[in-house]
């Protein structure tokens, strides 16, 4: 059975170009040559994309394919295939400075900011891109020793939405995070398992207790050694730890992720002290 297999060029595409938007039309709908392409031996969802494709203003910007399964599995040099391929240009030029240009502007009330130390598993930071864009993140920062967030296993297991939340490697990460809190005044918390690090429970419990700021970035580390000691040193760095039961010393990095970023953007605070209710 043949699947599509998509060629994105530099420029950007409509919205009737997006796979996901797409709508299987009914046999009635389709033109001699759609119905053709979408014989028994082409999902009709093929014929679908083709029929978007030529009729949306971004033709020159994508080319659809069809082939077979086998076709496709020696393209990618893997057993399976998922049914569907899609090549493109990775973004470039998007740093610091393009960061607050088009991103963490002034005018953008809260920043959230997840920042990725020294993973190496492309797969992990797949997963928490999508986690990322789950709960409302902004922008994630990886260090310059992280595994490459464009890799294909981890825009597959983003889930595609490394195309929504942009992806910023930083040369030096702990700088990087010290700059934000100087000059924007975004609240820093790494993720540690220290017994004597901040409760996430804790956070805002008390009078007492250390507030969320309406701009913060939360820091997860490797794997194996949590965030590194340049990042621990960041001044007014907190220490964040999720509370769990006796006998269990720590969360996959995928499941720490999710619990803190939900439980920072629960707990966000306004310039008034007030709770933000809005995304």
């Amino acid at each position: 059975m043949p699947f599509p297999f998509f060629r994105y060029r530099s420029k950007m595409l409509c919205e009737p170009c997006r796979v996901s938007k797409l709508e299987e039309p009914s046999s009635s709908s389709l033109s001699d040559t759609e119905a053709a392409n979408a014989s028994s031996s082409a999902p009709i969802a093929s014929a679908a994309v083709t029929s978007a494709h030529e009729k949306c203003g971004c033709k020159a910007a994508l080319q659809v394919f069809l082939m077979s399964a086998k076709h496709m599995s020696n393209l990618i040099h893997m057993e399976s295939c998922r049914g569907s391929l899609g090549c493109g240009q990775v973004p470039v030029g998007r740093d610091i400075p393009w960061l607050h240009q088009n991103v963490l502007t002034p005018a953008r009330k809260r920043w959230r900011i997840l920042a990725i130390d020294t993973s190496y598993s492309t797969s992990n930071v797949g997963s928490m891109i999508r986690c990322s864009s789950a709960f409302g993140v902004h922008a994630i920062l990886i260090s310059s020793n992280c595994a490459d967030a464009w890799y294909r296993q981890s825009v597959r297991v983003s889930m595609g939405h490394i195309f929504r939340v942009p992806v910023i490697r930083c040369q030096d990460l702990a700088q990087t995070l010290q700059q934000l809190q100087e000059v924007h005044s975004v609240q820093s918390f790494g993720a540690v398992i220290d017994e004597d690090a901040t409760s996430l429970r804790s956070l805002n419990s008390t009078p007492e207790s250390v507030f969320v700021a309406s701009r913060w970035c939360c820091v997860l580390g490797n794997e194996d050694a949590g965030i590194s000691d340049a990042v621990r040193n960041v001044p007014d760095l907190v220490r964040l730890r999720v509370d769990m039961l006796p006998g269990v010393d720590s969360l996959s990095i995928n499941n720490a992720t999710a619990v803190l970023l939900n439980g920072l953007r629960e707990r966000e605070v306004d310039d008034q002290g007030q709770y933000e209710q809005e995304w």
